[in-house]
């Protein structure tokens, strides 16, 4: 047999039981994980049951997972990467609902650009990188100095698929005629 070295402190009394958590020839089966860690406690409580003084709420999200497949991130040996993705949450994994409240899991940054905005962060991110954000403004309209706003100044209700110049622009033939000469005809 392989020997991937001991088991993380947490698991250490488990290190001369493998089939704990594995199964013959199938190796580590994630349904024996939740005979100890309940999912609903995952983050808040020990599997023996005792509050997690230092509790963290990023660890909260294994409630909204999919399936209860913990071998997909974790490898409890020390010798063995403890966390399979690099440290890269695959968002896939998540319940829809979920997976579309980025804020449930992610502080908002804390630039002027993120205050002004609440949610639709995938119109500028995708769930595989944060940077570099795929959006450029200046290919659908050129922010210049007769053009200086707030985002909800054109974009309502912080819906970035969508635009509207009415915030600061009356289109109406009379306020065209007044505001660029009125040598323009109405259609």
């Amino acid at each position: 047999m392989v020997a991937p070295g001991d088991l993380m402190a947490g698991h250490a009394q488990l290190n001369t039981d493998c089939f704990a958590c594995h199964s013959a020839l199938t190796g580590a089966d994630s349904g024996k994980c939740v005979t100890c860690h309940k999912l609903s406690e995952i983050g808040l409580l020990s599997s023996k049951g005792t509050p997690i003084l230092k509790a963290k709420p990023s660890t909260q999200f294994h409630q909204e997972l999919n399936a209860q497949n913990c071998v997909t991130c974790h490898s409890d040996h020390k010798g063995v990467m403890r966390y399979k993705s690099k440290g890269q949450f695959n968002h896939a994994l998540l319940k829809a609902e979920t997976n579309a409240k980025c804020q449930a899991c992610h502080q908002l940054p804390s630039d002027s650009l993120h205050k002004a905005m609440t949610g639709n962060c995938t119109q500028c991110h995708s769930q595989t990188k944060w940077r570099p954000a795929s959006f450029d403004h200046n290919a659908y309209f050129a922010l210049d100095k007769d053009h200086v706003a707030t985002c909800v100044t054109c974009h309502l209700a912080n819906d970035y698929k969508r635009y509207t110049c009415y915030g600061c622009h009356e289109h109406t033939p009379a306020n065209i005629r007044s505001e660029h000469g009125g040598g323009h005809q109405a259609v």
